[in-house]
């Protein structure tokens, strides 16, 4: 890939002339401007406030490079080669294809990406800019990335007017107004957006989809590995009050006699902390009755309509266990077991190791080998962590009609993970794997590496890219003009049509929801009743990785390996590119090597 600089380039916006500069990928030409502002510094008396619009600036302002990345724990590789932190982090980042001579020749649609990293870490700054011109530019979109605040400068909160708190999605919102009022003089169409995110960041497209501030603003959003129906999105108020009052307790403020604090209090609490050092904590978005007015559900119900695409990785609480450093031993399944037996008021610890020996086990006993003990393991906390999430969202939207496209990215590589992978108990597709390919980078150490025989790794994210910004452009993963790819149906039709999992895997999950002595907020904002099949449990094979990206078909019952529909691989007719490792001996993997024809429906 050939990566040009060529001449600088200036366009006018609301606040001033910016200037980009224009670069040549392969074929591709595009305009690139690195850290635009979108609002004043947080600095000051701005820490702990909502963002402020930027003021004008005189002259031409220099956007060439990415800003510092928002207030964050940083790992050792981090400080090595990322940018350094600031609080001055309130800055996007714009990839447009190139303007002829000064004039729009036509408007191009716009991907509005959020990043993830539980709202406390990660940066596009990481994101290659050659890659990401080739994965988006090439396909005709404008792409867009921000910086938001992160842990306490984005989401402290006092539960009052001292500090309502969810200042870092009021960053994401008055980044959207800036690109919905701007992008068209960079050839975009701020009637033509889809927002959307990963992790932290796809549950961030999912509540700006149904906040008052910024619902019917933008037509379509991308849930990647995420959605307000995790456990995690929300946090209770009082949560939140309570931990961050300890934590500034932590810091130096004094501790108030009684439980409560005073509205005063919380006001010089605050004065008081923003004469501090920026602090690196976590916290998230809250109900701060403003930006969250209600529970997500009552938002969710009276928000708009809107295409969707929705996924998971494989395995998607394999990237956590070295970072909670779990054995994924028995240890750790007897030592999940006894916490949702005590979190739960209907089942004790026999019923939930049979449920659990039913789902994950042959119906006697769980897996005995150590990998198989891990796979078991990683699986349920993936149903529990993400999974189970992941269907919420389908079944909300389907018995609604509204059409959504559900994936399961299968395909891995020893690439995606760098020495991270060392760690792993096993190799396999995990959180996050599926941006790896989508803006094709490592996802602890930009970019994705690779060298120019390693073809896999380049047709997994041309065809990642092929299917994902075919619905960035159309609102339809289909028409990315390539009738050799296999149909990708929505998740919804005469039939019922679900994402790759089990339902009855995380059907179980659904009910120990409901029956927990400490109901997750999510669960108690969404109490949908979910259609039970015959059986309340079913066996689960020990899985294999036949396919790259999975997705949703027809399927009257439940059948197949890990799934209860027949499986379709998106990559069935890449025989063109079938020139990667591949060998009789390692049939039953999916790591470095293009997956097989697809199974007919």
């Amino acid at each position: 890939m050939r990566l040009k600089k060529k001449r600088p380039l200036e366009v006018v916006t609301q606040y001033g002339t910016v200037e980009g500069f224009s670069v040549k990928v392969d074929e591709t030409e595009a305009d690139v401007f690195l850290g635009v502002p979108y609002a004043k510094p947080p600095l000051g008396e701005l820490r702990f406030r909502r963002p402020q619009p930027p003021d004008r600036w005189p002259g031409v302002l220099k956007c060439m490079k990415y800003k510092e990345r928002s207030i964050q724990k940083s790992h050792f590789i981090e400080r090595l080669l990322m940018n350094r932190c600031s609080e001055d982090c309130l800055y996007l980042n714009i990839f447009a294809p190139k303007i002829e001579d000064d004039k729009i020749l036509q408007k191009y649609p716009v991907f509005f990406y959020i990043h993830g990293g539980g709202f406390m870490m990660d940066t596009p700054a990481r994101y290659d800019v050659a890659k990401l011109c080739r994965q988006f530019v090439s396909r005709d979109v404008i792409l867009v990335t921000i910086q938001y605040r992160l842990g306490f400068l984005g989401f402290f909160s006092t539960g009052d007017s001292a500090c309502p708190g969810n200042m870092g999605m009021f960053d994401q919102v008055l980044a959207l107004d800036w690109v919905r009022n701007n992008i068209e003089a960079f050839g975009g169409d701020p009637k033509a957006m889809t927002v959307g995110g990963q992790s932290a960041g796809a549950v961030s497209a999912d509540l700006l989809s149904i906040s008052p501030y910024t619902r019917g603003k933008f037509q379509r959003k991308m849930c990647l590995g995420g959605s307000s129906f995790c456990h995690w999105a929300v946090v209770k108020r009082e949560m939140i009050v309570e931990y961050c009052r300890k934590k500034a307790e932590q810091l130096g403020w004094p501790k108030r006699p009684g439980d409560q604090l005073t509205p005063n209090d919380n006001d010089a609490m605050m004065d008081w902390l923003r004469t501090l050092p920026a602090v690196k904590r976590f916290t998230g978005p809250v109900y701060d009755g403003d930006f969250l007015p209600k529970n997500v559900r009552y938002l969710r119900d009276r928000g708009p309509s809107m295409r969707s695409l929705v996924g998971v990785g494989q395995y998607e609480a394999l990237a956590f266990a070295p970072l909670g450093r779990l054995k994924c031993d028995e240890e750790d399944i007897r030592r999940m077991i006894r916490t949702l037996a005590r979190n739960s008021k209907d089942f004790d610890e026999k019923e939930i190791t049979q449920m659990i020996t039913q789902i994950y086990g042959d119906g006697e006993r769980l897996a005995t080998t150590r990998d198989g003990i891990a796979r078991q393991y990683i699986q349920m906390a993936s149903d529990i962590i993400s999974n189970h999430a992941c269907w919420r969202f389908i079944n909300y939207y389907q018995k609604r009609n509204v059409e959504t496209y559900a994936y399961s990215f299968e395909h891995t590589s020893h690439r995606v993970y760098g020495l991270f992978g060392l760690l792993l108990p096993f190799h396999g597709a995990s959180h996050g794997s599926e941006i790896a390919y989508f803006l094709d980078f490592n996802l602890f150490h930009s970019p994705l590496g690779r060298d120019k025989n390693d073809l896999v790794i380049t047709k997994m994210a041309e065809l990642t890219a092929d299917y994902f910004v075919s619905f960035i452009r159309t609102g339809d993963p289909n028409n990315h003009g390539k009738p050799a790819l296999p149909d990708w149906p929505v998740a919804w039709g005469s039939r019922m049509r679900q994402l790759d999992l089990i339902i009855e895997r995380v059907l179980w999950v659904h009910e120990l929801n409901s029956s927990s002595k400490r109901t997750h907020q999510a669960a108690k904002d969404d109490p949908d009743p979910v259609a039970r099949s015959e059986s309340r449990t079913q066996r689960s094979p020990s899985p294999d990785s036949h396919s790259s990206i999975t997705q949703a078909s027809p399927s009257p019952k439940p059948s197949g390996n890990l799934s209860t529909i027949p499986r379709v691989s998106f990559a069935e007719d890449l025989s063109s590119a079938r020139e990667g490792p591949s060998s009789s001996s390692d049939r039953t993997r999916s790591e470095d090597r293009l997956p097989p024809k697809k199974l007919k429906n």
